[in-house]
């Protein structure tokens, strides 16, 4: 017979969920830098990485390869501010700078750089880039801040049909535009700096604004956009934390900073949808929040040096799932953490509400009888 101690460990809401075993990419590996601000795994499975200011990163498994903006040389990146990467269905990759929207040439490895003029007075900044989103029908939609508003991309005559929100008070926060995303019926959800959400009406170019005057999302704060499989719409404020928005109530919920029963910090910076319950929510310094939406339950998934390949950084700025359920997550000083959930699989026994269940979720040992039973 043998004997197995194992002093079990109380994952409680303040310790970082064990089953998350990182690796990483860093300058180390080669990165240009290890702020890193959008991640993408494309159709011919590169990795792309846009850092802060450092340039775009192309990861192939084994080496990176670094685009940066070079002065007076045509054919090079726009900008090294890079805010958010994205590869539409004919297979064309996206990069948005915070300088000009940026078309990737595979062939020559170079960039064909897009920008348009302003014909507003009071803005020179017109090509900050915040996001980028394919619909259903295949339009090609880009966000940008600084009070430029939304744009569609016309393949054809290669230009931009801009639309903004008119009629406004705080016309330049409306306008100052940092997410879209769309719902399963094809509605385009629209958070900018100003308050509330907007649903976009392409047909139209209206906005309808959704808005709660409890509600104080703060003026010129960053807002993420998630929506989830129930066309629920999840709404992260960089200051104010994370907000819930029902389409179908017009309600939105605050969920507030509280540890063990909301999330762990106010900066949130990204949201993404995992599988059918969960959402992992980016926080700057806070780590990464999961939230579990049926049980309405979060965890906490933190740096701790004392936990071998967990996060290296609590400063998390964005995320990524890709299409093998790999969990890419970019950080602010710890370059790139990936985590692969099928290289880590364990069958597991806890206390659920059937008679047959462990009795306690803390295990403080393990024991094997001669006939070789637990």
């Amino acid at each position: 017979m043998k004997m197995l101690f194992i002093f079990a460990l109380l994952f409680n809401s303040i310790y970082a969920i064990s089953q998350f075993n990182f690796k990483y990419i860093t300058a180390d590996d080669g990165l240009s830098d290890n702020s890193i601000s959008s991640l993408y795994r494309d159709s011919k499975d590169y990795i792309w990485i846009g850092t802060n200011s450092n340039g775009l990163n192309k990861y192939d498994g084994n080496k990176v390869t670094i685009y940066e903006n070079i002065d007076n040389q045509p054919g090079s990146i726009s900008n090294n501010g890079i805010r958010y990467i994205f590869e539409d269905s004919k297979n064309n990759l996206w990069i948005g700078t915070i300088d000009g929207l940026n078309l990737y040439n595979p062939d020559s490895e170079s960039f064909t750089v897009f920008r348009y003029n302003s014909d507003d007075s009071i803005n020179n900044n017109t090509n900050y880039v915040t996001c980028i989103l394919e619909d259903k029908k295949g339009n090609l939609w880009v966000t940008y801040n600084w009070g430029a508003g939304l744009t569609k991309w016309d393949f054809e005559k290669k230009d931009f049909i801009r639309y903004r929100i008119k009629n406004q008070n705080d016309d330049y926060y409306v306008n100052s535009m940092t997410s879209i995303r769309e719902d399963s019926k094809g509605n385009l959800w629209i958070a900018s700096k100003g308050p509330g959400i907007y649903q976009f009406e392409p047909g139209t170019g209206n906005f309808v604004a959704y808005s709660d005057s409890t509600i104080d999302f703060g003026k010129n704060l960053n807002k993420k956009l998630c929506v989830d499989k129930n066309d629920k719409i999840w709404i992260g404020s960089l200051g104010s934390g994370l907000y819930s928005f029902e389409p179908s109530t017009g309600n939105y919920k605050h969920f507030k900073t509280n540890i063990g029963n909301g999330i762990n910090n106010n900066l949130v910076s990204d949201i993404i949808q995992i599988d059918e319950n969960n959402l992992l929510i980016a926080t700057d310094q806070g780590g990464i929040n999961r939230y579990n939406m049926v049980s309405s339950t979060f965890e906490y998934i933190v740096q701790d040096e004392n936990i071998e390949q967990g996060l290296n950084n609590n400063g998390i700025l964005c995320l990524h799932q890709d299409k093998e359920g790999i969990l890419w997550v970019g950080t602010s000083r710890g370059g790139v953490n990936y985590y692969n959930p099928k290289e880590h699989k364990f069958k597991l026994y806890n206390h659920t509400n059937k008679s047959n269940s462990l009795s306690y979720n803390i295990v403080g040992c393990i024991y094997e009888d001669s006939e070789g039973l637990i």
